[in-house]
């Protein structure tokens, strides 16, 4: 089973990893940033593009795990 809801730590920390990229990008962009926005809708913007951009990235050769705690604390912050 290979697919968005399989329970392997590689593929959950990749998809956190686009979802703090993607909702970077939606918290801080002049017309979605807006205070006039709510922050659910916001959220939900940003974990509905997260879900369909997971889904199109391949995700063969994919290992987080092993890179250790601080060169993935390095890529959430960068």
């Amino acid at each position: 089973m290979n697919g968005l809801f399989e329970l392997d730590l590689n593929h959950h920390l990749f998809f956190f990893l686009i979802l703090l990229r993607i909702s970077g990008i939606f918290f801080t962009v002049p017309i979605i940033g807006d205070s006039n926005v709510p922050p659910t809708v916001k959220i939900g913007l940003s974990i509905l593009i997260t879900i369909i951009i997971y889904s199109m990235i391949p995700k063969s050769g994919l290992n987080i795990v092993d890179m250790g705690v601080g060169a993935y604390l390095i890529l959430c912050f960068k």
